[in-house]
Formats: C-alpha cells, sequence, structure tokens
C-alpha cells in the first residue's frame, strides 16, 4: 500500500507543476504511476487504475508507435482533464488507506 500511496502522492506534485495540463499528466504517469503494479493498487481503486493505464497506453491509430506523449497529445481536453480527475480521485481514496501514525510519548 505504500508504494501506492507513494507512486500517487509523487504522481500529484508532478499535476501541480507548472507546465501545460497534457505535459503534466505525461510527466505524472510516466515519471509515478506507470511502474505501479495493479496489486500494490487497493482493490476498491483497481478498476479506474486498470482504465487509466489502458486510456493512457491505448495505441492511436494515427502513430505507429506506442507512447504515452502521443496517445495524451491526441486527447481532447475534456480527456486530459477527466484522466487528471481520476488520479487526484485515486489518490484521495489511497491517502484515506494509510494508517494514522500514532504519537508515542
Amino acid at each position: 500500500m505504500a508504494s501506492a500511496w507513494e507512486s500517487f502522492h509523487f504522481a500529484m506534485l508532478e499535476l501541480a507543476g507548472a507546465d501545460s495540463q497534457r505535459e503534466r499528466l505525461i510527466k505524472a504517469y510516466k515519471s509515478n504511476l506507470m511502474r505501479l503494479a495493479k496489486k500494490n493498487v487497493p482493490v476498491e481503486l483497481r478498476s479506474e487504475f486498470t482504465r487509466l493505464v489502458q486510456e493512457i497506453e491505448r495505441r492511436p491509430a494515427k502513430y505507429n508507435e506506442c507512447t504515452v506523449k502521443n496517445t495524451v497529445d491526441a486527447m481532447d481536453e475534456k480527456e486530459v482533464v477527466a484522466m487528471i480527475n481520476s488520479i487526484i480521485r485515486m489518490y484521495d481514496a489511497v491517502t484515506r488507506y494509510q494508517p494514522i501514525l500514532s504519537s508515542a510519548t
């Protein structure tokens, strides 16, 4: 679970950057979520995470090579915003799963 939280946390930092939404989405996915194993994502979020991965890694018909950048560049604004919102929702849910640290006295 810690790896899921960490991946989503760093993805959120990328999404909060200064680049365009498309560039931030590409960075968030490639740098942090691309290598996140589905088994490390809470069961309740796996279907949404799987959809995100499938949408971002789909092969656009006009490209010979499947790349995250080409896929995101081929998306319209609504799709980009939907992907970003999905990442935010998953981060929020993963954060709620983290155990609360108790302070030792």
